[in-house]
């Protein structure tokens, strides 16, 4: 039986282990808000399919009375023990349930440490953050916080590898530690997937949801504290649409429920939530800040500013930012980014006419020339030589 069992394990390892690492990164992806599609997506079905239809396939062939009886031996003295069965069934069969199965691990372990590098880059992922948000400092986003508990599942899987079987049986207690601190790390990393559709988190709502489903005695005080959150956290239509839904059904007994407002004279829940529907409705602050972001600060300077930054800056969210742009301005996000970029460098243009386009490109927030050269002729309906001379063409004819 126990041999049996491990059997099974080995075969469910085929199918289950090399779908973690590309699932991991989809979800990360969708964090990032990153919709586009990238073929390596599809590894979370190929790979595990491949290895496990390979796998039963062998199995199949081979017999399980064999395979149990030769795992033991395998495991102990490794393909030594199968010497006699090279060029076999059997001998197919370890290779691909162990050396090919290692082979794709370890590739996808090299994809998952470069796209946290990646990320790191792009992310703009500050340590310090992290620091913060474990101390009850700040919130941190979502996508930092599992991007964290991503990196050091994926240390402490990769310090696994080299452990030899002599450290194995010499010092269990050792990867039994590694095991716990693998099986925390887990754990941290699906509970705070709960909060995904949070843009930042912060620690006490890591721990009040851990109160809500297991303290009832200090429930209503989680709930005000939750209310709290989701309200300054959710959308404008989904507030209106509560505000609609309750009305002011939730009055509010006793002076001081968790219905009642922190703000003097609020007393239902109704007008909480009226009263935030009317500070997110106030669209002439937060285009005010974000003229100010734009315009004053000039941040879309910067070559890789995404949607995300933007709201980070506003501590908004990202869907939020691109209705005010397309409300304010009746364009969407990049399309306005690259106007402010081109008006900007006709600017550049005008003052330092000497330079070269790729200098241009570089002041202008623009990667490169190529990129530069095709959005200003987009926007414009020239190119910028043609631009240039027209301008001077006008300038000569109105002197």
């Amino acid at each position: 039986m126990p041999g049996s069992m491990q059997v099974i394990g080995l075969l469910i390892a085929q199918g289950a282990a090399p779908c973690i690492v590309p699932l991991t990164i989809i979800y990360l992806r969708k964090l990032r808000g990153t919709e586009s599609y990238h073929p390596l997506q599809m590894l979370w079905i190929i790979a595990p399919a491949a290895l496990l239809t390979s796998a039963l396939l062998l199995y199949f062939v081979a017999g399980h009375p064999v395979i149990e009886s030769t795992l033991p031996a395998f495991y102990e003295r490794g393909f030594a023990a199968l010497e006699s069965y090279r060029g076999s069934i059997v001998y197919l069969f370890y290779i691909s349930v162990f050396i090919i199965f290692r082979f794709i691990i370890v590739g996808e372990f090299i994809w998952m440490f470069i796209y946290l590098l990646v990320y790191r880059r792009k992310g703009a992922f500050k340590f310090g953050s992290i620091t913060a948000f474990f101390s009850g400092k700040a919130p941190v986003r979502v996508i930092q916080l599992q991007a964290f508990y991503a990196s050091l599942i994926l240390v402490v899987s990769i310090l696994k590898f080299p452990v030899s079987k002599e450290i194995t049986v010499s010092s269990p207690w050792v990867m039994a530690i590694v095991g716990i601190l693998e099986a925390v790390l887990v754990f941290m990393f699906c509970y705070t997937a709960l909060f995904g559709s949070k843009h930042s988190i912060a620690k006490s709502d890591v721990y009040d949801g851990w109160r809500y489903n297991y303290g009832r005695s200090n429930k209503d005080e989680v709930v005000g504290q939750m209310l709290d959150s989701l309200l300054d956290d959710a959308e404008d239509e989904a507030i209106r649409r509560l505000h609609e839904k309750f009305g002011d059904s939730f009055q509010s007994d006793e002076p001081h429920t968790v219905h009642q407002s922190p703000r003097a004279g609020v007393t239902t829940l109704s007008e909480r939530i009226f009263s935030a529907v009317s500070d997110s409705w106030d669209e002439e602050r937060r285009l005010s800040a974000l003229q100010k972001l734009l315009l004053e600060e000039q941040v879309f300077l910067q070559p890789r500013l995404t949607l995300g930054d933007v709201a980070e800056k506003l501590d908004s969210n990202t869907s939020y930012v691109s209705r005010l742009v397309n409300n304010a301005y009746n364009l969407g996000f990049p399309e306005f980014i690259n106007t402010l970029r081109i008006d900007y460098a006709e600017q550049y243009i005008l003052n330092h006419r000497e330079a070269k386009q790729d200098e241009i490109a570089s002041k202008c927030g623009f990667l490169s020339a190529s990129s530069f050269n095709n959005t200003f002729k987009k926007i414009t309906g020239m190119t910028p030589k043609v631009w240039v001379a027209s301008v001077d063409r006008d300038n000569k004819e109105h002197s």
